[in-house]
């Protein structure tokens, strides 16, 4: 079975923190690896983590050093073959683990999943609902396609790319071996966007694989600010110029230009630009034979 290390940075969100340790913990997956980093909260944080102390591999709290710097310094303390962390204001889903731990078992040759679909709660932990993502690829990534259209459009990004929104980070899992190749840091020279930026880095070393099925939420509450949705693309867009620099990436002129006459001209027409990308679906879902499966796909 294989060993999965999750990390949960967490800093004066005792007001959500229990439910994502529950969100975790209740799953009773028995190769977990959960680590809690506080990172010198002042509310009642630190009480609620003591209560699940038993049931954790390791938690401390000391000086408040930043997320990413927390988060870094948890995985370094972690052994598991598969890692992924989880912000204390949002949660998992009752399977998540086991889902996450059968398809890297399944597929070896993959080496990073995130959701198509990603699930979404509000402020009191009610799931609202998924979204739908086309698609994941290396092109398409480094396209632009992974922004948020909630936010201002990057003049790096054509118009006729779609945005689709960044890959969630609570949904996104990956093996010791990638992270390890990628510097096994998270960097906080991008502001709060440092889960993009190591997802520019993982690209040197494998595509994204698309898993069309709800694997975690992220929680929607009053403290997410348009102000900060904003500072968030800007350190993408800064961390997407540097990957297409350091991979010698250039966009397609033509495609973008097909993407945008595509809104009014059949799509046949422009089958050519499509991107090509992996996703894993369901199989025999109607019957104990249910499993995983995965395949190559087109999207646009």
């Amino acid at each position: 079975m294989t060993s999965i290390s999750i990390i949960t940075p967490n800093y004066n969100y005792g007001h959500f923190l229990e439910q994502t340790l529950q969100s975790v913990l209740c799953q009773r997956y028995p190769m977990l690896e959960y680590i809690v980093m506080d990172d010198g909260s002042t509310d009642n944080s630190v009480e609620i983590i003591k209560r699940y102390a038993d049931r954790l591999a390791h938690w401390e709290t000391g000086p408040n050093r930043g997320q990413y710097a927390v988060i870094t310094e948890g995985f370094r303390k972690s052994t598991g073959e598969v890692m992924g962390w989880l912000n204390s204001d949002d949660m998992h889903l009752p399977y998540t683990l086991k889902a996450v731990a059968e398809i890297f078992e399944a597929f070896p040759e993959v080496e990073w999943i995130t959701t198509m679909q990603p699930a979404f709660w509000d402020y009191k932990g009610m799931l609202l609902g998924c979204g739908h993502i086309d698609g994941f690829s290396k092109e398409s990534f480094l396209d632009g396609r992974n922004f948020s259209p909630l936010t201002n459009r990057p003049v790096d990004i054509g118009k006729g790319i779609k945005l689709q929104g960044c890959l969630q980070q609570e949904s996104t899992f990956w093996r010791r071996a990638l992270w390890e190749k990628a510097g096994a840091y998270l960097s906080q020279d991008y502001g709060s966007a440092g889960d993009f930026e190591l997802w520019c880095r993982f690209l040197r070393y494998a595509e994204p694989c698309g898993v069309a099925t709800p694997l975690s939420g992220f929680r929607l509450q009053n403290q997410q600010q348009t102000a900060q949705r904003q500072s968030y693309a800007d350190g993408c867009l800064k961390a997407l110029r540097q990957a297409r620099r350091d991979l010698g990436y250039k966009p397609n002129a033509m495609r973008s230009e097909a993407f945008r006459r595509n809104l009014t001209r059949p799509a046949r027409l422009f089958a050519r630009y499509d991107y090509e990308g992996t996703r894993i679906v369901r199989a025999n879902i109607d019957g104990p034979e249910a499993s995983w499966r995965r395949e190559r796909h087109r999207f646009r």
